[in-house]
């Protein structure tokens, strides 16, 4: 079990970091309507968020 800190922090870190695969699935699909390109990185960057905001909802909402 760790702080509520280092789970806040790394559930930051994860929203921040799930910007990258969706700013390359956006601006990869756009040219080309690549769909393939938008589906396997947006929903890798959209799963990478949900498991940020879960890691933060915890920290917050978590009774000690």
């Amino acid at each position: 079990m760790v702080s509520r800190e280092v789970e806040f922090a790394l559930g930051g870190t994860l929203i921040l970091a799930s910007l990258i695969p969706l700013g390359i699935a956006v601006l990869g699909s756009i040219p080309s309507l690549n769909f393939g390109l938008l589906v396997n990185f947006g929903g890798l960057g959209i799963a990478i968020g949900f498991i940020g905001f879960f890691l933060i909802g915890q920290a917050l909402f978590r009774r000690e």
